[in-house]
């Protein structure tokens, strides 16, 4: 999955990708050195449960933004800093959809059975 948001990663101030599924499982993080460890722990599946028909958001911080697009299998959530080129994000993100949506990252039926308890 690395090598799909290649391209995201290196747009100026992105700082970091996470792909939850629509129940809130982390499906893929990733983010830049140097970001605090708060932001990078956050529990996401919040985030999913909020969004339930929302196709894409912009959510602006004092220093920094994120976008959510919701994909046939899940939502990618980028971080990235107040004066990255939005509109060249999004237009990543349209180009990766179709490999977002393929069957591979939806999760598995069964898979909540075997998980471990604690999340681990």
């Amino acid at each position: 999955m690395k090598k799909l948001f290649q391209e995201i990663f290196e747009i100026d101030q992105v700082q970091g990708i996470i792909f939850l599924s629509f129940t809130g499982e982390t499906i893929y993080t990733e983010f830049i050195p140097g970001i605090p460890e708060k932001l990078q722990k956050n529990n996401w599946s919040l985030i999913a449960s909020v969004l339930k028909e929302i196709k894409e958001a912009e959510i602006i911080y004092d220093s920094s933004k994120l976008y959510i697009f919701r994909a046939e299998s899940g939502y990618l959530i980028i971080v990235m800093d107040k004066s990255t080129p939005f509109a060249l994000v999004r237009l990543n993100c349209s180009i990766i959809q179709p490999a977002l949506n393929s069957e591979k990252w939806k999760p598995k039926k069964l898979g909540r059975f075997f998980r471990r308890k604690n999340g681990e």
